[in-house]
């Protein structure tokens, strides 16, 4: 039987006889962003997101180097087998750089966006991964990620051709196109999975799942609260059923 327990204060474990203990880890961060841990049955970790930064007069932070890294340490981490980077926000990709350049990265994950709202700070960090050696990997709707063999991992969205949020996507803000593409993993181990939205939310996006993923794809036992738990609508938790939430 599949057991999901609580472990530690900041994360969950899955796990049973036959697949082992899936461990994935919320890291609490003093600035807003957005950072999760996954250590799986084999024991590679993964990351999905990286937090954010704050660099002013009064605070250098970066989530890679002052959250992410010592975490890892201390887990006796030596290598993060890939980031996946759910959208180009800098609350999600803001801890990467200083990983790539301070830590062995197998593969850096995306969702390949090169449209308006880019900015060229990103652009740069995918130069980086590839420059540190790390394999770029695009990602869509469809797709599958090998990332354990305990593990069923896929992507739910974006689709290739991207979501335009509205019939005129003029209207729509970059922030808020950037944010509907987030890519959309699905984890399961044994009977428990794990969803983690990114900043998706809203109609189009709830419309795209609905008409492209079948509904037991969708029903999950962790949810990793879309966009921190901000714009909290009622169709998505009605599509996901999530028996626990986590917001960042």
């Amino acid at each position: 039987m599949t057991a999901l327990l609580l472990c530690l204060a900041m994360g969950l474990c899955s796990a049973d006889a036959e697949n082992g203990r899936l461990t994935v880890t919320w890291l609490e961060l003093p600035v807003h962003g957005l950072a999760v841990v996954l250590e799986t049955p084999a024991g590679k970790t993964y990351l999905i997101d990286t937090g954010g930064f704050e660099l002013k007069a009064d605070a250098d932070y970066t989530a890679g180097r002052d959250t992410i890294a010592p975490f890892l340490a201390a887990r006796g981490c030596k290598k993060i087998a890939g980031i996946s980077i759910s959208h180009p926000h800098g609350d999600h990709y803001g801890g990467a750089s200083w990983l790539l350049n301070n830590w062995k990265v197998g593969t850096f994950i995306d969702n390949g966006y090169e449209g308006r709202g880019q900015s060229p700070s990103y652009t740069q960090l995918r130069r980086l991964a590839a420059q540190r050696g790390a394999i770029y990997r695009v990602v869509h709707a469809g797709d599958t990620l090998d990332w354990d063999p305990a593990l069923s991992v896929e992507v739910l969205s974006p689709p290739a051709e991207f979501l335009s949020v509205t019939d005129d996507p003029a209207k729509i803000s970059e922030h808020g196109l950037l944010n509907s593409n987030s890519i959309v993993l699905r984890v399961q181990h044994g009977k428990n999975v794990f969803l983690f939205p990114g900043d998706s939310y809203g109609g189009v996006f709830e419309r795209y799942l609905q008409a492209a993923v079948a509904p037991e794809k969708l029903a999950t036992t962790v949810l990793t609260a879309p966009h921190h738990g901000f714009n909290p609508g009622i169709q998505f938790p009605k599509m996901t059923h999530p028996q626990i939430v986590v917001t960042s």
